[in-house]
């Protein structure tokens, strides 16, 4: 959901240069939640190692 969340963000600014892209980036990574990182970085590790959580 952390992707999502950014590429719904982004498409919403509407950000036509790369240099204003970056710029969204910095502004809007600040929107996602700390709990919706940790959980897509355990979801990531989960499925890297046949499933089990480390």
């Amino acid at each position: 959901m952390m992707f999502a969340k950014l590429k719904a963000l982004l498409r919403k600014a509407a950000e036509r240069t790369v240099t204003g892209l970056w710029d969204r980036i910095g502004k809007l990574i600040d929107l996602i939640e700390h709990q919706e990182v940790r959980n897509f970085f355990t979801y990531v590790v989960t499925i890297q190692h046949d499933g089990q959580p480390l």
